[in-house]
């Protein structure tokens, strides 16, 4: 089994493909790609399938640590445009709106 399935099986969360899996001596990296082609509003729940741009820096979470190693999570978010709210970086299904950290944390 690859890396980056055992790690779609421990993350367990839907609308998530974990694409890379990087180690070291106290962290692990996980990079995922969000699976969901329509885009949503963090503020107010807008859905469209039309992006305004990516955002040029990856965005980073904390998870639950697995033993002595700290588990980060990492991703390349859309920027949607939002009618309402104007231009903000997609929702996710793991994190609220400006969290460092995922819903399980």
């Amino acid at each position: 089994m690859r890396t980056t399935s055992i790690f779609k099986h421990i993350l367990d969360m839907d609308g998530i493909t974990v694409t890379d899996v990087e180690t070291s001596s106290n962290r692990i990296l996980a990079k995922v790609k969000l699976t969901k082609s329509k885009l949503k509003c963090p503020l107010c729940g807008y859905i469209t399938k039309v992006r305004y741009d990516t955002r040029p820096v990856s965005s980073n979470w904390r998870h639950l640590d697995l033993c002595k190693w700290r588990l980060e999570i990492q991703a390349d978010l859309r920027r949607i445009d939002c009618p309402t709210h104007g231009i903000h970086v997609e929702g996710v299904p793991f994190a609220r709106y400006g969290s460092r950290f995922t819903t399980d944390f």
